[in-house]
């Protein structure tokens, strides 16, 4: 007989518990409608499921052999006995193991294991129980001559559970995906009286059974074959069980040596000699635990303990650790008045000893306004970022004059590279101090320190026997089933968070399933959460009741998440909301810190976040993400400009990608603006993806091309002109340029290929590019492109040694220039071009021979570019600055202004002219007579310049060069520095410095005693020069022949042809060349 479902009118079988259509649960034996199960009675029956979900489930399907042949021979009364019995039969074995009767298929049945409540061990009930029907099905007795048959077949894999049609107001629980289907197809191959289950089935079930390997075998709908194996029968073995761990309860076992090296670590610190110690291993593996114990130990001893936490979501947070930590130090909340966070935080820094600028750097760094105290920081960001480390450096140094300190750094693996300098530093300073620094990390962590500076604890897996006294410690009094500690080492795998979480779920009686690990799309990848400790997780999230909602709440927020976003996004009354928490506390899922209102929380490890945020929908998903971002704008607007990035990732995962654009846009932008340039070209690149999922048009292409020009800026910062990076994004740039037409951005990208180009001293492709842009300038009658376009074209001519065309076209772009433009040049390039073009003036005009008019056009440059205050430009001017003294003579002014140019180079973080720096003190320096030295630094320096791809000048360089191994003595070494620069030039087209290669090459082979070849060499000079209308570098030659012909008699000709050269100068007589030309003309007199 049937029994109708109270809440959807199914009729099921006598003796089921729960309707096969909406799950309901029945009254056992009872025909009439009995009451829906209420309370707890409903959330033991159900665990309160989602509407949908994604689990991992095994799914049975059954069906009685025979069945048509049997009915066409017997009345449709005693047909529907035997179906009855037998279906009856089904269902009691299947709730004896735990099971799911979803629905009846004729004579069949469809049921699940681990839906709607789970059990860590659904794998084994599901096979143990097919077996079971095929068991007890052979010994019904139903009808005469008749012995019933059943085929079943088993599947285990993701699905979407849960209401997937509603009609008429009752909803159909089904299951959506491959796994039904396997199942079904299983259950056709199936031979009569034998179980067959698929491959992930098998794996998961273990050695629990015997198996009959059936091999792969065509099924279909299935594109390849499957691999099936037929269940024999049991091993006798007892069933895997899976649980939670709470770290806090477990005791230390298998790293006595370990513990042992820390505390002798401890006791050198003690004594004033710091130490660094790494601990390194897998998740799970202990490394809190270890430091845990630790503490537990020295816990007597005088000494101050700090922690610092990092987490995966914030790796594109700079300084979140220490943020994190002196936010809980001083126990600032969110409704503090900016005057009150400022008075809690210099309580907790060290009493008298910390210096004010130090509040209010870490003020600002808790982002916490400084107006209301009439204060403010000076100085470039660059700077800022480093007095701020220096202050937290100096606040641990000293917290540790007063005691000892226990420093721990935890997850290294997930921090932010701003951290990590700032960690990096204190790994240097710890050996001088009583601080021992404890730093946890995953393998995949490479530290950037030596491995002299720190001690590496690598914490390898658990022995048997470990493992063994961990599951005891785990089980307390109870006395486990045998073969159950056995069942959890081998399933722990030495790993102590599996062994605690396996005992804790056998000492609870505890449930799972097995959650979702296939992953998909955006959802992240679950192969980090092993599929029996998954199973786990999800079964203590099903024993929640109405606090799973607040748990998928907090995991869609993130690992960490506080009381006031989760009410928000809740909207249930207060002492509901406060029940649920203290449930989800005292679960062990969470950790808590503070009180209601202004509490956070915290999951207890980083696999129950996992599991629980991906327990849900994509559209589930999808919602919060969105009502999260629409609380953030509403009551958290300060979070926007903050945490952009936050918003970014919440909008992104909603789905609301217009926005994630916009928000990681901005974010790139700040993070540039404070010189955090590798959190820059992180939130720049994870804002590309998004934009790359956004429908293509114009609408796309736009904001692509703001990326990537962002971007482009941040890679030459980081990496310089000519890295691969910088390159890519530069093309990239170009090609959406070229999707858009003629963008207003246009100048900016073939402003950046050109600049690679140059800097390549790939010097044809530079002229034309930059021709390409004077070309569009003038089409378009546009005076910022025609300018850029000057610009590169006078540039370009330069290098080539084009010095009379380069100076018309930058004389013509200085007329161009209007200061009301340069927010529009400052877009388009991280070098004010007015800057550039008078720079470069100044160059050419000294080279050309006016050295007064080139003095005054340098010194305009330096002006502008510090009028600007753009750390850029100012480099620029600089870099302009050193070169023309040295060109004229004044090494010593131009090691003053050096000194200059590498205080902008590091305080901004300028990676381009750093070999500049090199490159010219070392000529300076050569000229001085520190020779020796002047070599080391111009070879190091075109090293440096060299090896991040630049080209640019290098034939300057070796020309310099080889007059300093001149200097040395060292000829040949210098004719071969000649021949690399000669090379480079013929090969680029790099002539600018062709006179003066020839020119020291004359002075190399007279030192050689080869005066004929230096003859020619000094002809060959003189030729080119003029060529070039290079005056000053004919005077050098013109100079350097005259003495050699005066030195053989040949004064006559010698006078004329210095005083030719000499003649054509009007102004710069105060210069030492020519002072020099002047002292030998008179003496030829």
């Amino acid at each position: 007989m049937l029994s109708a479902c109270p809440s959807c009118g199914k009729r099921n079988p006598i003796g089921a518990k729960f309707c096969s259509e909406c799950g309901a649960a029945l009254t056992a034996g009872n025909e009439s409608a009995p009451k829906r199960p209420t309370g707890s009675a409903a959330l033991e029956a159900r665990a309160a499921p989602a509407p949908g979900e994604r689990r991992q489930l095994t799914i049975m399907f059954c069906d009685l052999v025979g069945s048509t042949t049997l009915a066409s021979r017997l009345d449709p009364e005693d047909m529907r006995e035997v179906i009855g019995g037998c279906l009856r039969m089904v269902t009691g074995v299947v709730e004896r193991f735990g099971g799911y009767v979803a629905r009846y298929v004729g004579d069949g049945a469809l049921i699940y294991f681990g839906y709607p409540r789970a059990h860590e061990d659904d794998v084994e009930r599901g096979v143990e129980a097919g077996l079971q029907i095929i068991e007890e099905a052979a010994a019904l007795k139903l009808l005469e001559g008749f012995r019933p048959q059943f085929r079943v077949g088993i599947a285990t894999g993701l699905v979407v559970v849960g209401d997937i049609v509603r009609t008429g107001g009752r909803g159909e629980s089904d299951v959506a995906g491959e796994t039904p289907h396997l199942a079904a197809r299983l259950q056709a191959l199936a031979e009569p009286d034998t179980v067959v289950i698929g491959q992930t089935t098998r794996q998961l079930a273990g050695r629990l059974f015997t198996y009959r390997d059936l091999g792969p075998v065509a099924l279909k709908g299935f594109a390849e074959p499957v691999q099936a194996y037929r269940v024999l029968g049991t091993t006798g073995a007892e069933s895997r069980f899976e649980a939670l761990r709470e770290t806090h309860q477990s005791p230390l076992v298998g790293r006595a040596a370990e513990l042992e090296t820390l505390e002798r670590l401890w006791e050198d610190a003690r004594g004033g000699r710091g130490r660094v110690a790494l601990v390194s291993g897998e998740p799970g593996i202990g490394k809190s635990r270890l430091t845990a114990m630790l503490s537990e130990r020295i816990v007597g001893q005088p000494h101050t303990r700090i922690r610092y936490y990092c987490s995966w979501h914030q790796q594109a947070s700079p300084f979140q650790p220490f943020i994190n930590q002196l936010e809980r130090a001083a126990r600032i909340d969110r409704g503090d008045s900016p005057a009150k966070k400022l008075e809690k935080l210099a309580q907790v820094l060290s009493p008298g000893a910390f210096q004010e600028e130090d509040l209010l750097l870490l003020g600002d760094l808790l982002s916490v306004p400084l107006e209301e105290r009439g204060s403010r920081i000076d100085g470039a960001p660059r700077k800022i970022r480093e007095k701020t480390m220096e202050a937290l450096l100096r606040e641990g140094e000293l917290l540790a004059a007063q005691r000892p300190l226990l420093m721990v750094f935890e997850d290294v693996h997930w921090i932010d590279p701003s951290s990590l300098d700032l960690l990096n530093l204190a790994v240097q300073r710890v050996p001088e101090l009583p601080i021992l620094l404890i730093i946890t990390s995953r393998p995949e962590f490479h530290p950037p320190w030596s491995d002299a500076d720190a001690v590496s604890l690598t914490l390898a897996p658990l022995t048997y026997d470990d493992s063994a006294a961990l599951v005891e410690a785990g089980a307390g009094e109870r006395t486990l089933p045998p073969g159950v500690t056995e069942e959890i080492i081998a399933r722990a795998d030495g790993i102590p968070l599996f062994v605690e979480e396996l005992t804790r779920s056998v000492v609870e009686g505890g449930a799972g399933t097995l959650a979702d690990h296939a992953g998909n799309g955006a959802a992240p990848d679950l192969a980090a959460v092993p599929p029996t400790l998954s199973a786990s997780l999800t079964a203590r999230l099903d024993r929640l009741g109405d606090a799973r909602a607040i748990a998928l709440i907090g995991a869609t927020i993130g690992r960490e998440f506080t009381y006031e976003l989760v009410a928000g996004l809740a909207g249930k009354p207060e002492a509901e909301l406060r029940r649920a928490f203290d449930q989800l506390t005292e679960s062990g899922l969470v950790r808590r810190r503070g009180v209601p209102p202004a509490a956070s929380y915290q999951f207890t490890h980083a696999l129950i976040h996992e599991a629980a945020y991906r327990s849900m929908l994509r559209d589930t998903r999808r919602g919060l993400h969105a009502d999260l971002v629409r609380l953030f704008e509403a009551d958290f607007p300060e979070t926007a400009v903050l945490r952009p990035d936050l918003l970014a990732h919440h909008c992104a995962e909603a789905g609301m990608l217009d926005k994630s654009v916009e928000y990681w846009l901005r974010a790139g932008r700040s993070a540039f603006a404070r010189s955090a340039i590798v959190e820059a070209i992180d939130r720049l690149r994870k804002g590309l993806a998004i934009v790359d999922r956004l429908p293509e048009g114009e609408q796309r292409f736009r904001l692509e091309l703001d990326f990537q020009l962002y971007l482009t800026q941040a890679l030459i910062a980081h990496t310089g002109y000519t890295s691969k990076d910088t390159s890519d994004a530069m093309e990239a740039a170009r090609r959406t340029c070229d999707k858009l037409g003629e963008p207003p951005q246009l100048p900016a990208v073939l402003s950046g290929q050109w600049a690679f180009s140059l800097i390549s001293n790939a010097l044809p492709t530079a002229a034309r590019r930059s021709a390409e842009l004077l070309r569009l300038g003038l089409a378009r009658d546009d005076r910022i492109w025609t300018l850029l376009g000057r610009r590169s074209s006078g540039v370009t001519d330069f290098a080539r040694g084009n010095f009379v065309a380069a100076r018309a076209s930058l004389e013509e772009a200085q007329r161009l220039y209007k200061p009301e433009d340069q927010p529009a040049y400052a877009a388009l390039g991280v070098q004010d071009a007015q800057v550039v073009v008078t720079a470069y003036l100044s160059w050419i005009l000294i080279y050309l021979g006016y050295f007064e008019q080139g003095r005054a056009m340098r010194d305009r440059a330096v002006a502008e570019a510090n009028a600007l205050n753009q750390a850029y430009s100012i480099a620029h001017a600089l870099n302009g600055l050193a070169f023309t003294q040295l060109l004229l003579g004044d090494p010593q002014g131009a090691l003053g202004t050096l000194d200059e140019l590498e205080r902008v180079n590091e305080e901004h973080g300028l990676a381009y002219y750093r070999a500049f720096v090199f490159i010219f003190r070392g000529w300076a320096l050569a000229d001085l007579g520190e020779v020796a030295d002047g070599i080391k630094l111009i070879e190091f320096g075109i090293s440096a310049y060299r090896a991040g791809g630049a080209h640019l000048y290098t034939t300057t360089f070796y020309r310099w060069l080889a007059s300093a191994y001149r200097r040395a003595g060292d000829f040949r070494q210098g004719l071969a520095r000649l021949d690399e620069a000669t090379r480079i030039a013929d090969a680029s087209e790099a002539y600018g410095d062709e006179g003066e290669i020839h020119r020291v090459r004359a002075e190399l082979l007279l030192d050689l005693k080869d005066t004929d070849g230096a003859i020619r060499s000094y002809q060959a000079a003189l030729d080119a020069s003029r060529r070039r209308q290079a005056r000053h570098w004919e005077l050098h030659a013109a100079t350097g022949l005259a003495s050699l012909h005066a030195e053989h008699g040949r004064r006559t000709e010698a006078a004329a042809l210095l005083g030719g050269v000499y003649g054509w100068f009007t102004e710069g007589f105060d210069t030492p060349d020519l002072k020099a030309a002047k002292l030998l003309l008179d003496s030829l007199e």
